[in-house]
């Protein structure tokens, strides 16, 4: 089975990948726009997506989207009470994954991320479950912990 299509118990990534502010940082800085997702794809094993994110990305797009990302690659898109359009649902399968801000499959952290729960939540033997852990952009530090510490716990 090829890695790009492992299914994981926990998946991070960052808040959207659509960031002026990464180019030149993450992003090299001669990368085509277009170019974009399938890098950060390369990199993160999901993208969490607020509603108004989301809903602003027309068919076409999710149609690039859902040619270019692996089928473990996962698109972690906020509840809304309509739900997600199924011409959309249909293009992405099981990689798009529908929950609220509060639900406890999600982990957002921040620059005071508490590392020792988040290590304790993973290590526990519990996890039937996926859990996604984003990452806002502007903290790329905690991104550097949470690497760090899934390579530690061996996720």
């Amino acid at each position: 089975m090829n890695k790009s299509d492992v299914a994981y118990s926990v998946y991070v990534g960052y808040a959207d990948w659509r960031h002026a502010a990464w180019r030149g940082a993450f992003y090299p800085s001669d990368m085509p726009e277009d170019w974009r997702f399938d890098f950060y794809q390369s990199q993160y094993r999901c993208v969490w997506l607020d509603a108004a994110a989301w809903q602003a990305i027309t068919l076409p797009e999710w149609a690039s989207l859902a040619a270019e990302a692996t089928t473990a690659f996962r698109f972690v898109l906020e509840t809304t009470p309509d739900g997600v359009p199924p011409a959309v649902s249909a293009l992405l399968g099981v990689r798009v994954v529908t929950m609220t801000r509060a639900a406890s499959a999600l982990l957002c952290l921040d620059s005071e991320a508490d590392l020792k729960a988040l290590a304790q939540r993973m290590g526990s033997a519990s996890l039937s479950a996926p859990i996604f852990v984003i990452v806002p952009p502007t903290a790329p530090a905690t991104m550097e912990k949470v690497e760090t510490l899934l390579e530690i716990l061996g996720v």
